[in-house]
């Protein structure tokens, strides 16, 4: 379950001030330590200028030639230190347009049960905060197959008002997140590990408890769609780069979009196809020797 706290302080810090403090005394591959940084994060919080005076001078530098932070269309970015960034979220009550009530709901991410492949914390700043539902589940146990299913465990629902901290733990915890009833702010401390780049992130269906999806948006499967695009637009030269990935790629996910562009590969012979279908299902990954063995079996 998310590490929850409810700080006590009349303190009030800076961006900068809480990046040193970071920097100094959190061990961000750990919830438990981030957690540690839950009443300095509070006292940033306490700061009700931050996301106004930070937002103002992104607007200026970018009008002055520079590039907009932003860490996506309702976010901010307020600051960055090596391996993580701190950012603001704004979140909107549903527009009562059934068009445009849809996209927003793919904005925010509203109704998408998902997990995360880095850990993160969050606190309230301002308004009444969004509600969510609480899960969690064992990474071990899961392969990573769409329409798996796995033993997602309800733990309810809460929400994150002004003041309220939550350390969201890597590939453990999961949540569904809804509008708040009026506008409102979260602060993010987001941590960047180079783990997360070849780490897996889920959609699950929370009532059949099972992976549905897998968001397009993570890094790694931003890097998959690029390989497998590859092989649908590739010419004699793509075969050579696709051998290397199914040979060498860390990422099982690139491997895996490495077996998908080749299959797309219109100038791929039959007997190179063939030949990198059976490497690739003695992979050491069980989802890439099962897409390799699909392939085979589609040749014969």
């Amino acid at each position: 379950m998310p590490i929850t706290i409810q700080p006590q302080t009349d303190k009030r810090i800076s961006v900068e001030e809480f990046i040193d403090f970071v920097k100094r005394e959190i061990d961000l591959e750990t919830p438990e330590s981030i957690a540690t940084g839950a009443e300095m994060f509070y006292a940033l919080a306490q700061d009700k200028d931050v996301v106004s005076e930070k937002l103002n001078a992104r607007v200026v530098d970018y009008l002055s030639g520079g590039a907009l932070m932003t860490n996506g269309p309702q976010s901010v970015v307020l600051g960055i230190g090596r391996g993580f960034f701190i950012r603001a979220n704004i979140w909107l009550p549903l527009n009562s347009t059934t068009v445009l009530r849809s996209h927003e709901e793919r904005l925010y991410s509203y109704g998408n049960t998902h997990d995360h492949n880095f850990s993160f914390m969050t606190v309230g700043y301002f308004g009444p905060g969004y509600t969510t539902d609480l899960y969690e589940y064992d990474v071990g146990t899961v392969k990573g197959h769409v329409g798996e299913v796995v033993d997602l465990k309800d733990l309810g629902r809460t929400d994150l008002p002004c003041g309220k901290v939550m350390v969201y733990r890597e590939k453990c915890d999961v949540h569904t997140q809804y509008p708040p009833e009026s506008l409102s702010i979260s602060l993010n401390l987001m941590v960047t590990s180079p783990r997360s780049l070849a780490m897996d992130q889920y959609f699950f269906d929370a009532e059949k408890k099972c992976i549905i999806d897998m968001p397009e948006f993570a890094s790694i499967h931003k890097r998959a769609s690029i390989v497998a695009l590859a092989g649908a637009v590739g010419n004699a030269n793509t075969i050579e780069i696709l051998e290397s990935l199914l040979k060498a790629a860390p990422c099982r996910r690139v491997r895996e979009a490495a077996l998908d562009g080749l299959a797309k590969l219109p100038v791929a012979e039959e007997g190179d196809k063939a030949r990198l279908f059976e490497l690739a299902a003695n992979d050491s990954d069980s989802l890439v020797r099962a897409r390799a063995h699909i392939y085979l079996q589609g040749m014969n």
